[in-house]
């Protein structure tokens, strides 16, 4: 396929998913506010905001990379993937390590179990990176928003059932952290 209908084409997709991501998330939320204290909605903002700086620099920047690079052989993926993954591990028990700091910053002792649980999120981004930097590079924008929705739809249901169950800021976290494994 040529450059420009791939272009028009991804352009469609991620205007569509994000009109549908929209409208799943203001339906979420307007179900969630009644069931999960507000307390928890900000627990979980300060675990995911935690989580991403940590993927983010577990990833060392080696996704971005393989966008912009022109040409990446068999032994430069596999390579990539490895260090992605080791530093997945490794992040992941620094933050293990880190979070009783986190939680004592913060005051608040359930942070140590929420960054447990949603910690999970860095070894999946880690392992999902140089396939998302692959379908990125190749402008394969329906396949990332087709999992983008496939997520979200996951997160809601998962989401609604646990916080109309009682599960609270877990409702949330275990939500975001399959969402993710799902992605």
């Amino acid at each position: 396929m040529r450059l420009y209908p791939k272009i028009i084409q991804s352009i469609k997709w991620n205007s569509a998913s994000s009109i549908i991501l929209l409208i799943l998330l203001v339906v979420q939320l307007y179900i969630l506010v009644r069931y999960v204290p507000q307390h928890d909605f900000g627990l979980v903002a300060i675990c995911t905001l935690v989580v991403s700086y940590f993927t983010i620099i577990a990833q060392f920047g080696l996704v971005t990379a393989v966008v912009q690079t022109a040409t990446i052989d068999d032994k430069q993926n596999f390579i990539i993937l490895l260090l992605l993954l080791i530093s997945g591990v490794l992040f992941y028990s620094l933050l293990l390590f880190s979070s009783t700091i986190i939680s004592d910053f913060f005051e608040t002792s359930t942070l140590i179990n929420l960054l447990s649980i949603i910690g999970l999120s860095i070894l999946f981004e880690c392992a999902a990176g140089l396939s998302m930097a692959h379908l990125k590079r190749n402008i394969e924008f329906k396949k990332i928003q087709q999992a983008n929705m496939t997520a979200a739809i996951i997160n809601a249901v998962i989401a609604v059932l646990l916080a109309v169950n009682g599960y609270g800021v877990y409702a949330l976290i275990w939500a975001f952290t399959i969402s993710n494994l799902i992605k």
